[in-house]
């Protein structure tokens, strides 16, 4: 006979926020997708860890163990994923009127921005799915704020643009044949606009890119300005060696004279 499983007392919503902000600083462990024996073994480590952590900061008198935590965090993120599906379904909804969206709380927008690759998979390039919607041969591009861009100008940056992994491109370039149209019914000329949460997803996407290139060209300077110290080091290493060489020299030559006085006094005598 299957034993019962123990019921345990529900997570507050401060035990929640607490599992929430630790499992984010080890997320590019726990959400890694391999399923090899090495990640396997470094993930139940991760979780053991979590564990401690969560326990000495809770301040409630419940214990959690590994168990607990590992099945609270996902039964999160599947949450998560039933919530985002819904509030697509009300703003793809027909019959007109504001969309009904249920709104994320502070951590589930933690967790959705770590899982957000895994809901919306890769961007689709072709199909009526992307993003962006072009009418008559022009791109619409949605208007980035100037904070998130203002860092990129003027910069001198070894790694092209090109190589940086972005989500989706913000635009592309179609070649579109207009035909003349016989019909009179005429649409209302409206050009479909990128939704708020694409385009907070577009904005984060430049602000990381953004962040990622000042990190780049601090590392590189930091990079020169050591090199450059063990140049200065090297040369002054160098001169050093020179003058003791020198002074070497200076004694070799001043004992050879000595020996050559000596020489020539006792032959005289």
């Amino acid at each position: 006979m299957a034993t019962k499983r123990q019921r345990t007392i529900n997570f507050s919503e401060k035990e929640v926020r607490l599992l929430t902000d630790i499992c984010l600083k080890y997320s590019s462990i726990l959400e890694n997708k391999k399923t090899d024996a090495v990640t396997w073994k470094e993930k139940n480590t991760t979780w053991e860890q979590i564990t401690a952590e969560f326990n000495s900061q809770n301040e409630s008198s419940n214990y959690r163990d590994t168990k607990n935590l590992r099945l609270k965090y996902d039964c999160l993120k599947r949450e998560i994923k039933a919530k985002k599906a819904k509030n697509k379904l009300e703003i793809y909804k027909t019959g007109g009127g504001k969309p009904e969206g249920t709104p994320y709380t502070d951590y589930e927008e933690k967790i959705l921005d770590v899982i957000t690759l895994s809901l919306e998979g890769l961007p689709c390039r072709h199909d009526s799915d992307n993003a962006l919607i072009i009418d008559n041969g022009i791109d619409m591009v949605e208007t980035l704020p100037f904070t998130a861009i203002s860092n990129l100008e003027n910069i001198p940056f070894d790694i092209p643009l090109s190589e940086i992994d972005i989500a989706a491109p913000v635009a592309r370039e179609l070649e579109t044949s207009i035909i003349p149209s016989t019909s009179k019914k005429w649409t209302s000329g409206k050009k479909k606009r990128l939704q708020p949460q694409e385009r907070q997803y577009f904005n984060k996407k430049y602000e990381q890119i953004t962040n990622n290139r000042t990190t780049l060209i601090t590392l590189q300077t930091e990079n020169a300005e050591w090199e450059k110290q063990l140049l200065l080091s090297k040369i002054k290493f160098a001169e050093e060696e020179y003058m003791l060489k020198m002074k070497l020299l200076k004694l070799n030559i001043r004992k050879a004279e000595i020996n050559l006085l000596q020489a020539e006094k006792g032959t005289l005598e």
